[in-house]
């Protein structure tokens, strides 16, 4: 489940029956997201971050979808989940304009990085998804909202795991250098991979700081496969770039560190053993220096599905079947230690929830039963 706008959105722990559904399902975790740019509104300049749940930190408009009220919203899920013994994982998402240098920028602004010559503006990449190339440290603005939610989150412990990004391969930008050609769309050299360890180690500093009272995860990399260019990285490119960044930063053993990954293509596509995200545990292994260390490393998959109409998902039936043979498979996989469906409900762009959308009535789907009888280990 993923509460992605705000409070009383369908996927809100509090509406629907959420709650009881998840415990039905017997899951052990719930994933939910606070959006920074909802979160912060205003640079610490105007707004300290230690006022960000006070009255100063609103805006017209906001209601429970920014500001001081989303926050509370969020407090409000994470300690309802807690109450009823589920784990959390946070998933902090988007950058503030003002934090990443778009806050002046026109809608088309760096076209090159976030579509083709011909995507209409309305379609590029967000400006809100540009890396803060600059605030990335521990005393910039990415680094000092880390900082809040680890000690706003603290008192959870280990119950409570904070994922730093998501899909930086393929969401955020610029994913590469200039380009090396005379077309400013031609491919540049990868860059994300060392924009992300910097963000991973900033994230393992803070921690330290305070003696790691929560669990810290990325980079949660989107398993597409498709070729690099200027708006995606793949995993085989993202992987060792990540882990070479890590080496260059001298980045300690530190179990309570954990790799998370996104599974739609070994389900869609009903990818046999080597499924890619086994492959993605080779491409740790001898390197990674978070949980299972290089000898054995650890992955989470926090997000994952048949989205009908994706690969082989022609139907609810194949959807159920397909997910069914991917927790056969990942379970069975060495180094797999989380298994996720994204979302609760169908949804227009993620068509690969365990029930119908809240608007036609949002009664369960034959992956819902899949998913119920999937024994938990946690």
């Amino acid at each position: 489940m993923d509460s992605l706008n705000h409070g009383g959105d369908v996927e809100d722990l509090r509406v629907n029956g959420n709650l009881q559904k998840l415990l039905a399902l017997g899951a052990r975790w719930v994933r939910i997201w606070i959006r920074w740019d909802k979160a912060q509104l205003f640079p610490p300049a105007f707004v300290p971050l230690t006022d960000l749940d006070g009255q100063l930190n609103d805006a017209a408009g906001c209601g429970t979808g920014c500001g001081f009220r989303y926050i509370n919203a969020i407090d409000a899920q994470i300690a309802l989940a807690r109450a009823a013994g589920l784990s959390v994982v946070l998933t902090t998402w988007f950058f503030p304009r003002w934090a990443n240098g778009t806050a002046e920028k026109p809608a088309h602004w760096a076209r090159e990085d976030r579509g083709s010559p011909t995507t209409p503006v309305e379609r590029l990449k967000p400006l809100e998804w540009r890396i803060p190339i600059g605030e990335l440290g521990e005393a910039g603005h990415y680094g000092r909202w880390l900082g809040w939610l680890m000690d706003r989150y603290r008192r959870h412990g280990r119950s409570l795991v904070l994922e730093i990004m998501n899909e930086p391969n393929g969401q955020l930008w610029p994913q590469q250098a200039a380009s090396s050609t005379v077309d400013p769309y031609g491919p540049g050299q990868p860059t994300v991979g060392s924009h992300v360890a910097e963000m991973i180690a900033t994230a393992h500093a803070l921690s330290t700081a305070r003696g790691h009272p929560i669990g810290i995860a990325a980079p949660a990399l989107s398993d597409r496969p498709r070729p690099n260019d200027r708006l995606f990285t793949t995993l085989e490119t993202a992987v060792p770039g990540i882990l070479a960044g890590l080496v260059d930063r001298g980045l300690p053993p530190t179990p309570s560190l954990l790799w998370t990954h996104h599974n739609y293509s070994d389900i869609e596509r009903d990818i046999p053993s080597p499924t890619r995200a086994e492959q993605l545990v080779q491409l740790l292994r001898g390197a990674w220096r978070g949980r299972g260390g290089p000898a054995y490393p650890r992955v989470w998959l926090t997000e994952g599905g048949a989205r009908l109409g994706s690969g082989e998902v022609t139907d609810l039936s194949t959807q159920a079947a397909l997910l069914a043979a991917a927790w056969e498979r990942m379970s069975a996989a060495p180094g797999i230690e989380m298994f996720s469906n994204y979302l609760m409900y169908a949804d227009p762009v993620a068509n690969s929830g365990l029930c119908e959308s809240i608007a036609t009535g949002g009664a369960p789907r034959p992956v819902w039963e899949v998913f119920r009888r999937f024994p938990s280990f946690a």
